[in-house]
């Protein structure tokens, strides 16, 4: 939220859009962030409404996202796979990023991330801020 690569304000905020087959527990961490007082960016949150493709359409885009992500992710047997074509003219049009981790890593940080947490972290909750930098390559703290 804070990247300046982003193009982003101070005063910008951000809505979301949830499929609403999944929605309720993403909600409930979104209004858990946004009302937590010594979230740092809290202010940042404006709106979290569930929603069918049909009803928004961005909904759409970030299926595709995720479809092309997926099979990027799992399709490659010994090979290297390109995203396509629609998905990578998006690369060049955003300040975004994505990165991943896998799932035995985040396992294994996890406990290290809850402990360093400077406002307590309940388990499985978000993480408001940390005591030290997190290196997302080695997943150490």
């Amino acid at each position: 939220m804070n990247d300046p690569r982003g193009g982003f304000y101070p005063e910008d905020q951000f809505a979301v859009v949830l499929d609403r087959t999944i929605a309720d527990g993403s909600r409930r961490y979104f209004l858990q962030m946004k009302d937590t007082t010594v979230f740092r960016d809290r202010n940042r949150l404006a709106t979290c409404t569930p929603a069918s493709s049909e009803e928004a359409s961005e909904l759409q885009t970030a299926d595709l996202i995720a479809y092309d992500t997926f099979k990027l992710l799992h399709g490659a047997k010994g090979g290297v796979l390109k995203a396509r074509r629609s998905l990578e003219s998006m690369f060049d049009k955003n300040g975004f990023q994505g990165c991943t981790t896998a799932r035995d890593i985040l396992e294994k940080i996890k406990p290290k991330l809850e402990a360093a947490a400077v406002a307590g972290c309940a388990p499985n909750g978000f993480i408001i801020n940390l005591t030290h930098e997190w290196d997302a390559n080695t997943g150490t703290l």
